[in-house]
């Protein structure tokens, strides 16, 4: 149980190994969070990186660093500084993901903290196709950053389709958007 620190996985990789998996999900301490548009220093990430570049796989060829949806820090969609800031974090997270020689991003969508998928949430001025407007710009930026140091970058995620099983079944389009206008 629980989500491992590079120092604790490069401590214990060869009990870990023991197990029957192809791989883990493990995280940076601190610098885990998605949304996060305070700056992280690189500096301060450097122990991190080390841990991380000095763990010797063996067995264990599909390891996933992992990023939360947390929104802990008022995260807006339309914040253009913002959004700076949060893709030079994904660039740092980017060469986290390549120091520790993972095959990618494992993203938890759920929302800790304030909910950064709900419409209209604090968009209550704005179109339902102008916020989704935003946020696919958003993902865009977000996966070029992810994809800076690792362009070959699997993204597992937790949930994804389970969270709107009456969305993602409904084959009309106009259908589908009025239904997660909702959820």
């Amino acid at each position: 149980w629980d989500v491992p620190y590079p120092d604790q996985v490069r401590k214990d990789i060869r009990n870990m190994e023991k197990k029957p998996f192809d791989g883990i999900i493990f995280r940076l301490r601190e610098w885990n969070h998605a949304f996060d548009p305070r700056p992280w220093d690189e500096a301060k990430l450097k122990p991190q990186l080390d841990d991380l570049a000095a763990i010797e796989w063996k067995t264990f060829t599909d390891n996933f660093l992992c990023l939360y949806a947390a929104n802990n820090w008022k995260m807006d969609w339309f914040n253009d500084d913002q959004w700076k800031v949060i893709t030079e974090n994904m660039r740092l997270f980017s060469l986290a993901v390549k120091s520790g020689n993972c095959v990618g991003v494992c993203f938890d969508p759920e929302p800790y903290g304030d909910n950064p998928w709900a419409y209209p949430g604090q968009y209550k001025d704005k179109s339902f196709d102008q916020v989704a407007d935003k946020v696919r710009q958003r993902g865009q930026q977000f996966m070029a950053a992810l994809q800076e140091h690792k362009s070959e970058l699997k993204v597992l995620s937790f949930f994804l389709m389970a969270l709107f099983p009456n969305v993602v079944d409904e084959p009309d389009p106009a259908v589908r958007a009025q239904r997660l206008q909702k959820n």
